[in-house]
């Protein structure tokens, strides 16, 4: 690597986080600003296969007066980004940065070389902003790492399915649902690591302050195995951010659990945390962490796996964190773990661990959680197109079968909240299991949305929602969501959930049109980008279900 130079711009030191920062001033556009020389046609430091991290504290500065310019981080020239260019150009913006006009705001990003970085020279650029602005980086951070993640695959876990239309949940209603199984007085040991108690107690303490992991020479896992006070029947996994070190994070887990300490450890999940891919938001120390079983901490950041069809009580449990995201990575760290799930006590005979099957199920896309407000609809004068999915789905239990989506393709619907010259084909692509795009013009007399009827004729619990992108305008997005249900026609609308969806913060993406979405009860399509909620506690059969969808990303669209 060479020295930073200025391409398309000047660039100067001026003050920084700490000594001296890079400046670029009189940019010719948002493709311009300090750039660093990587290689030229030798890809011997940048191995094909590798990935290449950058990271680095941003400002934007009105270049005449000197004053913060405000950006919004889900468009891709409106704040600071990286530019690559090697036989094309490409670009990675930060869609989760919390942008401060008056401070220094963190980048994160990676890129994944390819052969195609051989067959020109290859530099990298910090830019970004509109017209008119100068970029200011500093703390500038360019690192390669060679990939080798192999994820364990997660196992299917055998259930008995039930015997009527509205069987008994695995988690009864009335049960003792908690945010985290394992209390702050439970006994844990470390494993892989050389930290005494004080530092692995704070995995559980219901703060950000960090638990760290200093690996052990040889060991291929790091974790802790802890015995809360009660025996439970553990539901998920969340995993807290920690201050510092991206390359520290865990980005693969596995969570096993046993009856007692002489009894062999069983496999509830394991896999690819969902943020292996995307480097998140750090917490602070020394914060509470506020959380339910149905939900994480809003104000925080974390990543969640779900293992819904465990139904397995054990009295133990071990989480193993065998690769950070730099897998040469010297320490582990998080802030947080937390096993939502239902306390049952203790037990009145060993159970018969399920049987659990090698067929892998890929964990889907998640989207960190963010805070918000109290989101309204907001129509508009002249109907706009929302662009709500590429297909939305309501999976649960139809007749004891658990399905990805209750809502077969022939399925009877109708919009609600858009305008008369909705079509019926582009009201049936919300369920036509494809990513051919719904699309509706807000009426503004009512939320947007769709009822269904489903041909099948059944009834059905619904358990989870899940809504797929669609391929362009992350201000059509929908950001939150109502579902309900009723028996038949002539009933009222009962609640099953609302709320904002998980990708409201920032734009998770899009999906190309036309695709067949391939999905199962415990998984969406993890080819494809889409979010998803959960009605944990819902256990009431319905016949016809209502979707709607109060409010965008751009609540004027």
């Amino acid at each position: 690597m060479g020295f930073w130079r200025g391409w398309g711009a000047e660039i100067r030191l001026t003050d920084g986080v700490t000594g001296y920062a890079i400046e670029g001033y009189d940019r010719s556009g948002f493709r311009s600003g300090p750039r660093q020389d990587l290689t030229q046609r030798d890809l011997s430091c940048l191995p094909v296969g590798s990935t290449f991290y950058v990271s680095f504290k941003a400002k934007l500065v009105d270049q005449t007066t000197g004053e913060g310019v405000a950006c919004d981080p889900l468009s891709i020239t409106s704040c600071p980004m990286i530019t690559l260019r090697h036989a094309n150009w490409d670009y990675i913006d930060d869609p989760y940065m919390k942008w401060d006009p008056s401070g220094w705001n963190s980048f994160h990003g990676y890129y994944e070389v390819t052969s195609e970085w051989s067959t020109d020279s290859v530099y990298v650029m910090i830019s970004g902003g509109p017209d008119g602005t100068t970029v200011i980086a500093d703390d500038i951070s360019l690192s390669v790492t060679k990939n080798t993640r192999e994820p364990t695959p997660l196992p299917t876990v055998a259930t008995t399915p039930p015997p009527t239309y509205a069987p008994v949940t695995s988690i009864p209603v009335n049960g003792n649902l908690v945010n985290n199984v394992i209390d702050k007085e439970s006994a844990v040991i470390a494993f892989g690591c050389i930290e005494g108690d004080n530092v692995i107690r704070r995995a559980f303490d219901a703060t950000t302050e960090k638990f760290f992991c200093t690996k052990t020479d040889g060991a291929t896992e790091h974790g802790i195995v802890v015995t809360p006070s009660q025996a439970s029947i553990v539901k998920s996994l969340r995993v807290y951010a920690h201050n510092n070190c991206p390359n520290c994070d865990a980005v693969t887990y596995r969570v096993e659990g046993r009856v007692d300490s002489g009894d062999a450890w069983v496999e509830i999940g394991g896999g690819s945390l969902p943020w292996v891919d995307t480097v998140p938001d750090r917490n602070p120390r020394w914060l509470d962490i506020n959380s339910s079983y149905e939900s994480g901490d809003a104000s925080l950041t974390f990543t969640e796996v779900l293992f819904p069809t465990n139904d397995q009580a054990f009295a133990e449990y071990k989480l193993s964190f065998h690769q950070t995201r730099d897998p040469n990575a010297a320490y582990l760290q998080f802030s947080e773990v937390e096993l939502p799930g239902e306390m049952v006590g203790g037990f009145t005979a060993p159970p018969t661990p399920t049987a659990v099957t090698s067929q892998p199920t890929p964990q889907p896309t998640v989207v960190t959680s963010q805070p918000t407000g109290n989101p309204t609809a907001s129509p508009t004068a002249k109907p706009t197109p929302v662009s709500t999915t590429g297909s939305t789905t309501g999976i649960g239990n139809l007749l004891g079968e658990y399905v990805n989506t209750i809502l077969d393709a022939d399925s009877t619907i109708v919009d609600v909240g858009c305008t008369a010259d909705q079509t019926a084909v582009s009201n049936q692509r919300a369920i036509d299991r494809t990513t051919e795009k719904f699309a509706c013009f807000k009426s503004g007399t009512e939320n947007p949305g769709v009822i269904v009827t489903p041909s099948h004729g059944q009834m059905s619990i619904v358990k989870k929602l899940r809504v797929y992108a669609h391929n362009n305008c992350p201000g059509c997005d929908a950001v939150r969501y109502v579902v309900e249900g009723r028996p038949d026609a002539s009933a009222g609308w009962n609640m099953i959930g609302q709320g904002d969806l998980p990708w409201l913060p920032a734009h998770a993406g899009s999906n190309a049109r036309g695709l067949t979405v391939s999905s199962t009860y415990e998984s969406g399509d993890t080819n494809l980008v889409y979010t998803e909620v959960f009605f944990p506690r819902n256990d009431v059969a319905y016949f016809e279900y209502r979707l709607t969808f109060p409010q965008t990303r751009d609540p004027a669209r």
